[in-house]
C-alpha cells in the first residue's frame, strides 16, 4: 500500500516595490524551499503543515529579509495525519 501526497501551492506575493520576473522566481524559490523542508520534517512526525505565510522585505542595503517567525502557530496551520 503507497501513500500519496498532493501539494497545492498559492503564492501571493504583496509588495511595495516593483519587483521584476528574476527577483519574484528568486523569492518563489526561497519560499518553496523553506515550505517543502518543513513539510517534510512535520510529515515525518506525522504532522501536516496546511499552510504558512512568510513575510519578508528588504533592508536599507537591499538585502531581501525574514521580517517575522515562521512555522508557528501564529504563521502556520498543523494538523495532525491521520492513518
Amino acid at each position: 500500500q503507497s501513500a500519496e501526497r498532493t501539494i497545492f501551492i498559492v503564492f501571493r506575493l504583496f509588495f511595495a516595490k516593483e519587483l521584476g520576473p528574476e527577483e519574484m522566481e528568486r523569492i518563489f524559490g526561497i519560499c518553496l524551499w523553506l515550505y517543502m523542508a518543513c513539510l517534510e520534517y512535520a510529515f515525518k512526525k506525522d504532522i501536516i503543515n496546511a499552510d504558512t505565510k512568510f513575510e519578508s522585505g528588504y533592508g536599507k542595503d537591499g538585502t531581501l529579509t525574514l521580517e517575522d517567525e515562521i512555522f508557528t502557530p501564529d504563521s502556520s496551520r498543523f494538523w495532525a495525519a491521520q492513518s
